[in-house]
């Protein structure tokens, strides 16, 4: 006699919870030995950059705000905020903080708030 394919019998699986879609999962519902992200904590999360790249996001900053305190230019004040913000953009590029497509995107994001 052949098996049918119809699946389980009717109520089965009933006294299963639903699964939770990985999108809408809650913090405390992800198991922290499954997750690296979640194990290594958040106190950690500068281990995940290389050396060069913790210099770059020091030095980026530091030289902001100098820069920012520093007036160069009495008679264009807007020039000495683009040029802060240049140079920061441009540690951010040699450095590779942030991966080069985004650090391309952000002097959209920096410029108007200057």
């Amino acid at each position: 006699e052949r098996m049918s394919d119809s699946g389980p019998p009717p109520g089965a699986y009933d006294d299963m919870p639903a699964p939770v879609p990985p999108a809408f999962a809650k913090v405390t519902d992800i198991n922290a030995e499954s997750s690296p992200v979640v194990a290594s904590g958040c106190k950690e999360w500068l281990d995940d950059f290389k050396t060069s790249q913790k210099v770059g996001i020091v030095l980026a900053f530091l030289v902001l705000i100098i820069l920012l305190f520093i007036e160069i230019s009495e008679e264009h004040p807007k020039a000495n905020e683009a040029l802060a913000c240049s140079l920061f953009l441009t540690i951010f590029w040699v450095f590779e903080v942030i991966p080069v497509a985004m650090t391309s995107i952000l002097p959209v994001i920096v410029f108007p708030l200057a």
